[in-house]
């Protein structure tokens, strides 16, 4: 009982008035930073835990007169108790002051001052106990040299990241190729930088490498979008002229995710080298998470622009086999080529070839094209010349209408409809653009095919242009009801037309 008694005299000793508003700020100030530093209460708790108990057991020393223990453990609650305001205060600091003037230094930098205010805090309780600072520093700078040595690279990442973070050459949200890794950045830590990869895995990169080595930025906040590079193939017999004018006409006019490409392809020989040609395709991409969807939508358009256009589609082999010119088309338009009746069905079903005979039917579909685009693919260009029309086998098309600068869509195309009749018949330049809202399979049909059978029976060209008047009729309409009347298409004007064009 007496002990009990002495170690309360011993605890009112060693508790001091300025204790009490010490662990009072402490608290407040952890209510205040409860929303700006996760755990900022339990760290707060359990340092306070610590600093109780210390001074319960510094007590219960002084009461068995050990006085020595005592001491060591006075300067321990003194020690948690510094520890736990400096962290508090560095945090208001760094998190509720500083970011009200719109800075917002590295997270880097937050943690080595507050590190700096501990060791600040220690040295003074070491000098208040008694020790001399000189020889302590006397004695750390052995100390302190053995240890670098040991930790020389550790020590690195952590100069390394502070100084990755105080430059900001690479920010949260950058996307990096470092080596065979490649992913965002999310999150820079004093010895490693972490990046995650589009397939989820998380790598993390020592920061003093990132110093040593190149390191390619590739998107997110410094980099805002890049070219891609892809490579594709063909013969000799393609002039290249031909193939880029084709592939970037086409591609600049491809929607990407529903919109115009912001930046357009750019399509280069690269190289002439195993009996082939290389070409490179430069392709705008903003966003690195969409670049493989990207690439495989590229090469889908590619392929239907080489298919459309009856080309062989090559690739970098050693194949010595001997194919002729026309085996190589046969094959690879294989996979969307109908036979003549197929062909012939179709047309039957089509009005403007109604006043055909079934021979010239026929004869006509012997000479349809089967024609290939993905969807988002532009197939015709209003205000563009054109000798060809389209017949839809399968897939949905829309037809845009420009006036006064403003695009709208004022139609849809399935099955069976048919566009571009007027250029084919008249030549006239397109009356709309069309593009594929669907990956499209259509049959082609141009001007000099038609020629043949037009060219035998002239009068033909009366009923076609009767049928044509009456589509004419049909567009304008479709126009009245988004921009200003227009002056209707007579008869007599498009046949005339139709003699013209096809020399009757």
């Amino acid at each position: 009982m007496e002990f009990f008694s002495q170690w309360f005299a011993q605890l009112t000793l060693v508790w001091h008035p300025y204790f009490f508003v010490s662990v009072t700020l402490a608290v407040l100030l952890a209510l205040l930073l409860r929303r700006h530093s996760g755990g900022m209460l339990r760290f707060t708790a359990l340092m306070l835990l610590l600093f109780f108990s210390f001074l319960l057991l510094e007590s219960a020393l002084r009461a068995a007169a050990i006085m020595s223990a005592a001491r060591v453990l006075h300067y321990s609650a003194l020690l948690v108790l510094g520890i736990l305001l400096v962290r508090q205060v560095g945090l208001c600091w760094f998190r509720l002051l500083i970011p009200r003037f719109n800075l917002h230094p590295p997270r880097i930098l937050e943690e080595l001052l507050i590190l700096l205010g501990y060791v600040g805090w220690t040295l003074y309780l070491l000098s208040g106990a008694g020790l001399e600072l000189s020889s302590l520093v006397t004695s750390t700078a052995v100390v302190t040299a053995i240890l670098a040595f040991a930790m020389q690279d550790t020590l690195g990442n952590i100069l390394s990241g502070l100084a990755l973070q105080l430059d900001q050459s690479i920010c949260l949200g950058d996307w990096l190729e470092f080596e065979d890794m490649f992913g965002e950045v999310i999150q820079v830590q004093w010895r490693h930088t972490a990046i995650m990869t589009r397939f989820g895995e998380k790598i993390l990169i020592p920061n003093s490498d990132l110093m040593k080595n190149r390191v390619k930025i590739i998107g997110g906040q410094t980099v805002p979008g890049r070219y891609n590079t892809l490579y594709f193939y063909s013969s000799y017999e393609l002039s290249p002229s031909r193939v880029i004018s084709t592939v970037q006409e086409s591609l600049n006019r491809t929607l990407i995710d529903g919109r115009l490409p912001a930046h357009p392809p750019v399509c280069q020989v690269y190289d002439f080298n195993d009996g082939q040609i290389t070409y490179a395709l430069r392709y705008w991409v903003a966003d690195p998470r969409s670049v493989g969807g990207v690439r495989s939508l590229m090469w889908q358009h590619i392929y239907a622009i080489y298919q459309r256009n009856g080309w062989y589609l090559s690739a970098p082999n050693r194949d010595i086999s001997v194919l002729s010119a026309a085996r190589k088309k046969q094959s690879f338009s294989h996979p969307y080529e109908h036979n003549i009746s197929e062909k012939l069905q179709f047309l039957q079903q089509v009005g403007l070839f109604k006043v055909l005979t079934q021979q010239e039917l026929a004869q006509l579909a012997e000479q349809l094209q089967t024609v290939f685009f993905v969807e988002g693919g532009t197939v015709i260009v209003q205000g563009q010349p054109g000798k060809s029309m389209f017949i839809i086998v399968r897939g949905r098309a829309a037809v845009h209408v420009e006036t006064d600068g403003v695009q709208q869509c004022v139609a849809l195309l399935a099955e069976s409809d048919i566009f571009g009749e007027m250029s084919l018949m008249t030549g006239d330049p397109r009356q709309a653009t069309v593009i594929a809202e669907q990956d499209l399979l259509c049959y082609k049909l141009d001007k000099d095919s038609f020629a043949q059978i037009i060219g035998g029976r002239p009068e033909l060209a009366e009923s076609i242009a009767e049928l044509l008047s009456q589509r004419a009729s049909e567009l304008e309409a479709i126009q009245k009801n988004i921009t200003r009347p227009q002056q209707a298409i007579q008869k007599q004007r498009l046949l005339g037309n139709i003699r013209r064009w096809f020399g009757l």
